[in-house]
């Protein structure tokens, strides 16, 4: 333990009497304009709550759970879309960030994946250091061969690890392309070849689908191959973390248009705690407040999903069925950690009740879904609306 540990154990060692105005004061200060443009920026909400929270448990003071529980993950905090756009719309500064790759480093890295595509005889003409607003802040190289942005290739490095966030062609448009017919396990065949030579390989990522898509350049029409890879955790999907290869095969060549890797979130990996049994009876439990529909089957599996506001809005009568969100007065914002849950299915028997009778909020709440069971906290993350055919 260190000085500071103790400093503060000192402190919440003594009991202390909770003034009447404490959650008031503890919001209020974490809602001011230039508190709430921080904690967005950095994507600390919860962090800061619950460090709070446990300062509070420890001294005795009875509101901890209110403000843990429904402050952050039942109720979400509210910001107008502007407020969204401005918090998007920040610098792009880096600043010391620790254990990153050189910048040699990065130029090895981004030679080695070119050569290994099959584009030798590039030359790196410069570098930067950004860092993703989008993506907690973390530091990535931008690579360049070409003059400005919309010359030669392009490539993004992580900026901890090195590894290849996007590959992008900016010649590919320029390229006659003598295409030849090949099948869509082919194309396949062609897209894993690119994911070994850029160092991935199938037990991180699961095949999901490959399409082709015909788009026109300089008056040539392309058909373009699209294959797409979700990353794999313990056998298990992301669906919020995609791998994705553009490419067309010109006389037995791969000309690639681009390999971007996109991540909508960050991945907890959390460890399982919560039984299947209780997440199904948490699940059911809250469904039973819901609705008295009968309940005629239950399912579960282990799934990576993302928190959201679909149990949130039911049990709080918010029906953001119509119209877009960007033009309501408040978009209801979540955190943007994924973590694994039990996708507990709800299955009803017959609705025998006449639709006719009930209000919106009613059949809402009355329809087949799968919730998402916390796999660590047995907090209910959100969920989905089961739809006839899917699922």
């Amino acid at each position: 333990m260190d000085q500071l540990d103790k400093y503060i154990q000192d402190i919440v060692s003594q009991k202390i009497t909770e003034p009447d105005d404490l959650e008031e004061i503890m919001l209020n200060a974490i809602h001011t304009a230039k508190g709430k443009k921080r904690i967005r920026r950095y994507k600390i909400t919860r962090a800061i709550i619950t460090s709070v929270t446990t300062i509070i448990i420890t001294a005795g003071v009875g509101v901890a759970g209110f403000i843990a529980y429904d402050k952050i993950w039942k109720d979400p905090e509210k910001y107008t879309y502007e407020e969204i756009q401005e918090t998007i719309a920040e610098g792009n500064n880096v600043g010391e960030v620790e254990n990153l790759i050189t910048e040699e480093t990065a130029k090895q890295n981004a030679t080695t994946i070119m050569n290994n595509l099959g584009y030798n005889n590039e030359t790196i003409k410069s570098i930067t250091l950004q860092k993703d607003i989008n993506n907690n802040d973390k530091p990535f190289y931008v690579i360049r061969t070409g003059s400005n942005e919309n010359e030669g290739i392009v490539i993004t490095l992580n900026g901890s690890t090195g590894e290849l966030n996007s590959f992008t062609n900016n010649e590919f448009n320029n390229i006659n392309v003598k295409e030849i017919e090949i099948s869509n396990d082919q194309a396949k065949e062609y897209s894993e070849q690119i994911i070994e030579n850029i160092g991935f390989t199938e037990k991180e990522y699961k095949f999901t689908e490959c399409s082709k898509q015909q788009i026109t350049s300089n008056n040539q029409i392309k058909n373009v191959w699209v294959a797409k890879y979700y990353k794999l955790y313990d056998g298990i999907y992301n669906p919020y973390e995609v791998l994705t290869n553009n490419f067309v095969i010109s006389d037995n060549k791969i000309e690639i248009s681009s390999i971007v890797e996109t991540s909508d979130g960050t991945y907890d990996n959390n460890p399982t705690v919560i039984t299947q049994e209780e997440a199904t009876q948490i699940a059911i439990n809250k469904e039973k407040e819901l609705t008295s529909r009968e309940i005629e089957s239950t399912s579960s599996e282990i799934g990576i999903r993302k928190m959201n506001s679909y149990i949130y809005q039911l049990e709080n009568n918010i029906d953001n069925t119509n119209g877009d969100s960007r033009n309501k007065a408040n978009t209801i914002a979540t955190e943007l950690k994924i973590r694994k849950v039990w996708m507990v299915k709800i299955i009803h028997t017959n609705f025998t009740k006449d639709l006719n009778k009930l209000d919106t909020n009613e059949v809402l709440k009355s329809t087949d879904k799968i919730y998402y069971i916390d796999i660590t906290t047995a907090e209910i993350l959100g969920g989905e609306e089961i739809i006839e055919g899917g699922n």
